[in-house]
């Protein structure tokens, strides 16, 4: 299985249109509405994602061939499944440091 990093990083957050607000001045870019609960800035091809969260987590992601392989794959390696939502939605895994990442089949 070959995972590969994804330049897109979601931030989760209750104050998820501040936050966005905030980094989209500081880079000097503009912030896109995605929907009600995820704003978008994009710099030099990196994408961050404001989104409404009740707690904070930073999502990093990984581009996978296979969602079920990666999942199992890494499932034996000491990962939990946070939240499945299969090809195309959020497929959260946390590591056994604690860090979140969302697999995206490419």
């Amino acid at each position: 299985m070959e995972f590969k990093l994804s330049p897109n990083i979601a931030i989760e957050l209750p104050q998820f249109a501040e936050a966005a607000a905030l980094y989209a001045k500081l880079l000097g870019v503009e912030a896109k509405q995605i929907d009600d609960h995820s704003i978008e800035i994009q710099q030099n091809g990196r994408f961050l994602y404001f989104d409404k969260h009740e707690g904070l987590r930073i999502v990093m992601e990984l581009f996978v061939d296979d969602l079920d392989a990666a999942r199992n794959e890494l499932v034996s390696l000491g990962w939990t499944v946070v939240e499945w939502q299969g090809k195309g939605g959020r497929c959260y895994m946390k590591d056994p440091y604690g860090l979140y990442f969302n697999l995206w089949q490419s």
